[in-house]
């Protein structure tokens, strides 16, 4: 498959040309965006495998802590927010992209539902701005990846 381009004039296109432009152009969207819901889904599938994986542990530390698990020192927490991939405050990954910023956003809320407090945009784990730019761009580089792969297979 080749990403749809306009190969012509633009002053001399006609109708014809333009919608068979626009039709190439919109499947090529929607094969890209299907790979991102696949992605995100596949995500969903694995969120906290780190807790399922260490459940003793888990359990361990939450009948022992004191205050906010994410206040304290406790090996679950360190082995949680070095393995996975959405806790970017404490361990952002050099290949951040938005789908781990959504995961995290997603979590938060979760959470905060889980625990009957309410959606506070300024209390969630706020990520810094040059977190947000890094995973912009990287997830720029990812769908491009994916968009090369797409084209070999089409081919």
């Amino acid at each position: 498959m080749d990403f749809a381009y306009i190969p012509f004039d633009r002053a001399t296109i006609t109708l014809e040309q333009y919608r068979r432009w626009v039709v190439s152009h919109t499947e090529d969207v929607q094969q890209l965006m299907t790979k991102v819901i696949d992605d995100l889904s596949e995500k969903r599938k694995v969120h906290d495998w780190t807790k399922l994986a260490n459940l003793p542990l888990f359990y361990k530390d939450e009948k022992n802590k004191k205050g906010n698990w994410c206040d304290g020192v406790y090996e679950s927490r360190t082995l949680h927010t070095t393995k996975e991939r959405h806790h970017l405050n404490q361990n952002c990954p050099q290949d951040v992209n938005l789908f781990d910023v959504i995961e995290m956003v997603t979590d938060c809320v979760a959470a905060n539902r889980a625990r009957k407090e309410p959606d506070r945009p300024n209390q969630i784990d706020v990520v810094s701005k040059e977190v947000l730019l890094k995973a912009y761009a990287n997830t720029i580089t990812l769908i491009g990846k994916w968009a090369d792969d797409i084209k070999k297979v089409g081919k």
